[in-house]
C-alpha cells in the first residue's frame, strides 16, 4: 500500500548531505489467531537506542530495542519481484514464543518505515534539537 511523503520529505530526499536514515519495523499479526482465538498485535522494533538510551519512537509509537536485521531490499522494474529477508534475534525467547503461539506466524505482515531521524518524536531528543523538532510541528 502506497504512503504519501511529505513536501518537505521529498526536499529532504534531494538535498546532498542527508540526516542518519533509520529502518524501524513492525511485525503485525493482528490478523491471526493464536488457538484460543485470540488476535495478535503488533510489535514494533528497532536495532539500537534513542539519543536518551531508550525506545525510538515515531508517530506517536514506540519502537522497542531489540537485534534485527532485513536485507534483500531491491528496487526492479523487471524480472522477478525480491524475496528480502528478515532476521530477529530470539532474545529471551521472544520469536520462539510467537511464532508457537500464532501458527509459524504464516500471513503476519512485515512493514519498514525508513526514517530520517529528524522525523522522529521530540521525545528521542534531549536540549536544542528537541525544542526544534516541537517548533517544526
Amino acid at each position: 500500500m502506497p504512503v504519501s511523503i511529505s513536501n518537505q520529505m521529498k526536499l529532504d530526499l534531494a538535498k546532498l548531505e542527508q540526516n542518519a536514515m533509520l529502518d524501524l519495523y513492525e511485525v503485525d499479526l493482528r490478523k491471526l489467531q493464536d488457538k484460543n482465538g485470540n488476535a495478535g498485535g503488533v510489535y514494533r522494533f528497532y536495532s539500537g537506542l534513542n539519543e536518551l538510551k531508550t525506545s525510538v519512537v515515531w508517530q506517536g509509537r514506540t519502537y522497542d530495542p531489540y537485534p534485527i536485521e532485513a536485507t534483500g531490499f531491491e528496487r526492479n522494474s523487471s524480472g522477478p519481484s525480491n524475496r528480502p529477508t528478515l532476521t530477529l534475534s530470539n532474545l529471551f525467547g521472544l520469536v520462539t514464543g510467537i511464532a508457537n503461539q500464532f501458527d509459524e506466524c504464516i500471513g503476519a505482515i512485515v512493514r519498514r518505515h525508513q526514517v530520517y531521524a529528524q522525523y522522529l518524536d521530540a521525545v528521542n531528543f534531549a536540549g536544542v534539537m528537541r525544542k526544534l523538532i516541537q517548533i517544526r510541528k
